[in-house]
């Protein structure tokens, strides 16, 4: 599935007016009849017929990849000509019959591209028409030697557990970083598995997504040669892995080729048990969908929201409506789940980058996600209830204004002060010399922005109460234990402290930091943040991405998880006015502290509004 707006050779207005209007009120949709032919390279022919889905004829449903909008193929619809991608085209020769005619469902000639209206329409229907096709022909390609022997491999493989990868005699060796054994097949078989289910350019699109997980039986198809997708499920198993959004379709000691390999298949096949759960009652939340699809591509930005709305079981109110441009149709979307859930997950939280994401399109509102171009996003934890800043839930429905302005209630924790460069450490488990930098840099850090006395433990950290260094070494670990990922127990902090202590006395000891209860978060934290220091004395955690400045200001919000960094761009009429920069973690201040000071008269809520990102955007590119 794709869209043509922007067709290159053949502009799809000059496409002749071949369909009629489709009835309304009966849900009336188009089947394509492709006639038969012996020879391969003769014209391909179609014809109409008009059904609904009530009337149970059988049919198939295709799945391709439109490639360029370059309408540059001729084929003979109604005995009329009609032009298709080349793609679409190579597709039908290969499928037609040379001896009967073959009913199909395909959006490029059963859906009236040029008719904005009947588009809304049918698109919106899609997971019924797929959810009711006899099987989806999933279209490869051509012929690949690659993907006949990645099919080749598949067949072989049947009836084996993929944790059991062993029993295929495969090479295996022991991974020094993770000391699991890994089995590798030889390389041209790695090979033709990773062109079978990683390579094709339709596993790069949005459409097809919806498709696959709801049609009921799935064909994958290259050239002449096809498999049946159940061969893929029989294989993957019915291992219980993660089906939220936030998580690895595989568990973190998944054998190197079920997760490099097999990754984008088991999110497809989790997505279809979940559609299958859908027929039951059960919930698929529009969010969810929408981020564990996010790296998916579509032609029409809109797509990326459009092509995935089959898949929530409650669509919140977003209806397909190609009238409608980008910018207001993300601005909806991601006002509904605030709506629908009283909080501010959306932003708190989000998988989509604002920041050092220049594909993102000017004019979005900075609060909101573009669907289309999630870049590289920072945030904290998988795991959402980990943290509990602001009030569990915010007043809603929530107040945006026409021009994407959305208006809120903050509690500011203070700003930004000084902000000292800071390094990622990736190599941080593997390397003494990397170890032994960190801490330098981290009492560089410590000595640039506490007195004598407060290192030494003579002043408290003002939040909490605690000695300043252990709530300094504490904002490095965000205040949490690893495995599964826990806050910190009054056991976890006297373990830590000892060796944070001993190393902070004596740096030769830095090995001593791989023994913490929180070695692990110590580790992925400062790759991907780094601490400050706000004007209130506050320790702080910021996105190493995002581009910060001194001034920007830390805002709890009622309905979020996770503080906010909010850059204030204008102040007119005495209303605070905002861009949304990232999340931060706030030391003493991740556990509804800011709510009890606003009623112990210590802090105030005031009016925020998050604006436009044009400011915001200029200063990422």
């Amino acid at each position: 599935m794709g869209n043509a707006t922007n067709v290159a050779d053949s502009n799809i207005e000059e496409q002749p007016r071949i369909h009629r209007p489709l009835a309304s009120g009966c849900q009336e949709f188009r089947f394509a009849v492709l006639l038969p032919s012996s020879d391969f390279s003769s014209t391909i022919e179609c014809r109409f017929e008009y059904t609904t889905l009530n009337s149970k004829q059988p049919y198939e449903a295709l799945s391709y990849f439109w490639g360029a909008p370059a309408f540059t193929q001729r084929i003979l619809l109604e005995n009329k000509p009609f032009y298709i991608t080349p793609n679409l085209e190579i597709a039908l020769r290969h499928l037609r019959y040379p001896d009967r005619e073959r009913t199909i469902w395909v959006d490029a000639i059963c859906i009236d591209q040029a008719n904005v209206d009947e588009r809304n329409e049918q698109v919106a229907r899609m997971r019924d028409i797929y959810s009711h096709c006899t099987v989806d022909l999933f279209w490869l390609g051509e012929h690949n030697d690659e993907v006949s022997r990645g099919m080749e491999i598949m067949e072989k493989m049947e009836g084996f557990d993929i944790t059991k990868l062993h029993s295929l005699g495969w090479r295996g060796m022991a991974e020094h970083y993770d000391k699991r054994y890994h089995w590798y097949p030889p390389p041209v078989d790695w090979t033709a598995l990773q062109q079978l289910f990683r390579y094709a350019a339709i596993w790069e699109r949005v459409w097809v997504v919806q498709e696959i997980s709801c049609a009921p039986r799935v064909l994958l198809i290259s050239g002449n040669n096809t498999m049946e997708w159940d061969l893929v499920e029989r294989i993957l198993g019915s291992n219980d892995y993660y089906t939220d959004a936030f998580h690895a379709p595989f568990s973190h000691s998944a054998d190197t080729l079920t997760s490099d390999v097999f990754s984008q298949a088991q999110i497809i096949k989790t997505q279809r048990e979940i559609f299958r759960q859908m027929q039951t009652g059960s919930e698929s939340k529009l969010l969810d969908v929408l981020a564990r699809f996010r790296f998916k591509k579509a032609t029409d930005p809109r797509d990326n929201v459009f092509g995935l709305l089959g898949l929530a079981s409650d669509s919140l109110g977003v209806e397909v409506d190609y009238h409608k441009s980008v910018q207001d149709v993300f601005t909806r979307v991601a006002e509904c789940p605030i709506n629908a859930s009283a909080n501010f997950d959306i932003i708190s939280q989000s998988q989509w980058a604002v920041f050092n994401n220049p594909s993102r399109h000017l004019g979005l509102p900075s609060w909101v996600p573009d669907f289309a171009a999630p870049g590289n996003a920072t945030f904290l934890f998988a795991q959402r209830s980990v943290f509990s800043a602001g009030d569990p839930s915010c007043t809603v429905p929530c107040q945006v204004s026409p021009t994407g302005q959305l208006n809120i209630e903050g509690i500011s924790l203070g700003c930004l002060k000084h902000l000292q460069p800071w390094l990622s450490w990736r190599d941080i488990h593997k390397d003494k010399s990397i170890r032994h930098r960190f801490w330098i840099t981290a009492e560089s850090w410590l000595h640039n922005h506490l007195s004598p006395s407060q290192i030494q433990g003579a002043e408290p950290y003002s939040a909490t109460g605690e000695p300043a260094f252990q709530a300094f070494w504490r904002t490095l670990v965000v205040d949490c234990a690893d495995s599964p990922t826990r806050r910190l127990s009054p056991t976890d902090v006297e373990h830590d402290s000892k060796i944070f202590t001993a190393v902070h006395n004596d740096v030769s000891a830095v090995d001593e930091l791989l023994k913490l209860r929180s070695a692990r978060l110590l580790l992925q934290t400062m790759d991907d943040w780094r601490p400050t220091l706000t004007d209130t004395g506050l320790f702080a955690l910021v996105p190493l991405m995002a581009e910060v400045q001194e001034g920007d200001e830390f805002v709890v919000l009622g309905g979020a998880k996770v503080p906010l960094i909010l850059r204030n761009v204008r102040d007119e009429d005495g209303v605070g006015r905002y861009e949304v920069i990232g999340t931060a973690y706030v030391h003493g201040f991740m556990d509804g502290e800011a709510r009890s000071l606003v009623r112990d008269g210590k802090l105030e809520e005031r009016s925020i509004g998050l604006v436009e990102g044009e400011v915001l955007l200029r200063g990422s590119q």
